[in-house]
């Protein structure tokens, strides 16, 4: 099945749904790599270390709510992010519907009140830093990043730290 793209999506927090959000700009999960250049090899090669790097999550208002200024409290705040994806199954000719849901831990980072003017919208946005991030498809956990409790996670390899923790007697 080819994936044509998000439905929609909505925003919760504490089980209650956030109104007004634009776009939300997910958190880039980039690993810290060791980098070999030493004799007998014939170039630099990088190897992954599965510690990362700090993540930052960007959420964009369309105007100014309640939501948006509550997520500007020094605090941590755990937020679902809900998506329906749409899919088209070409032997079937049938468009199918699959649900990506993003858990944060994040802490705010910047508020940008935006800027005002006669009738136009007053884009509120914020930036966070967060601390971990689960991806589920379906509900089966993809990737699940969590520096603090040495969790580098994906479904394919499980959680690449937990044999560092063994050697480290964790």
């Amino acid at each position: 099945m080819s994936k044509n793209g998000t439905i929609d999506f909505a925003v919760y927090e504490d089980g209650r749904e956030f109104l007004g959000f634009a776009n939300v700009q997910l958190p880039d999960i980039v690993q810290k790599v060791l980098t070999v250049d030493v004799a007998g090899v014939a170039g630099t090669m990088e190897f992954p270390t599965g510690k990362v790097d700090a993540m930052t999550c960007t959420m964009n208002f369309h105007s100014v709510t309640p939501a948006a200024y509550s997520l500007s409290t020094m605090r941590q705040h755990i937020i679902e992010l809900r998506e329906v994806h749409q899919g088209f199954d070409a032997p079937s000719g049938a468009l199918e519907s699959d649900g990506v849901k993003y858990i944060m831990a994040m802490m705010p980072k910047k508020v940008t009140l935006g800027q005002v003017q006669p009738a136009s919208p007053q884009a509120v946005s914020g930036e966070y830093a967060v601390q971990s991030v689960k991806m589920l498809y379906n509900n089966e956990l993809q990737v699940h990043v969590d520096p603090a409790n040495n969790i580098f996670w994906d479904k394919d390899n499980g959680n690449v730290w937990a044999a560092y923790n063994k050697i480290l007697g964790r």
